[in-house]
């Protein structure tokens, strides 16, 4: 039952870019959330290390990277008319 109601609240926290009225960023959130679930699930630390798959972390912190990239190289300023125009 607990699970459930984490993820209900972390979910739409992560939507929102975080909780206005706990002053929690999307980062925040993430990381209470993660914490949250293991309490509830009264795992070990060892046994929450193990639920994490390291190829797709290392996945999205590399989508992170480029998409740094681009942001500093403007492509994303630059590509906004043209999807505009488009769209």
């Amino acid at each position: 039952m607990l699970p459930p109601l984490v993820f209900a609240i972390v979910y739409p926290g992560m939507f929102l870019a975080g909780l206005p009225r706990l002053r929690l960023d999307r980062s925040s959130v993430a990381g209470l959330g993660a914490i949250a679930m293991i309490a509830v699930n009264g795992w070990s630390v060892v046994e929450a290390a193990a639920a994490i798959d390291l190829p797709t972390v290392a996945l999205l912190f590399a989508f992170m990277l480029v998409s740094a990239q681009m942001r500093l190289a403007c492509f994303y300023a630059a590509m906004t008319p043209v999807v505009v125009r488009i769209a």
